[in-house]
């Protein structure tokens, strides 16, 4: 099951948090959202401390990647030498498909674009990546 939290660290995520197995964190290449990442880290070990011995933070997502903005590339290079391996591979591009599948409500998937299907490659990726980093903790 994947419990999707809103982008803080109020109530709703920590609740998020005490039921998960593992955290994937989700971030921009902003300066603001690099320190939040740091932020999230340290809750993910607090819930860890404080009752969810489970708990594991499984990877950095990055998301809504310029790849023609060089802040862009230096925030990426930046969170890579803070997280090294926790950086998951395949950052998520900023295309206008996904905000377009999201107002639809369905999947980028069902888009017949190239950024749709850009995108639904980078999340298959991903989701490739996660179901076989890990299996279910003991």
């Amino acid at each position: 099951m994947i419990i999707d939290c809103p982008p803080s660290l109020g109530q709703l995520t920590r609740s998020g948090l005490a039921a998960a197995d593992w955290a994937i964190l989700v971030t921009e290449p902003t300066v603001f959202a690099v320190a939040g990442v740091q932020r999230a880290f340290e809750a993910v070990q607090d819930e860890r401390i404080r009752g969810n011995s489970r708990l594991q933070p499984l990877g950095v997502v990055i998301n809504r990647v310029r790849s023609r903005s060089a802040e862009h590339a230096f925030r990426v290079t930046e969170l890579r030498e803070m997280f090294g391996p926790l950086i998951l591979t395949g950052a998520v591009p900023d295309r206008s498909a996904i905000q377009q599948a999201q107002g639809a409500g369905e999947p980028v998937h069902n888009l017949d674009t190239p950024g749709a299907r850009e995108a639904a490659i980078v999340f298959n990726g991903l989701l490739d990546r996660i179901l076989r980093s890990r299996t279910r903790p003991a």
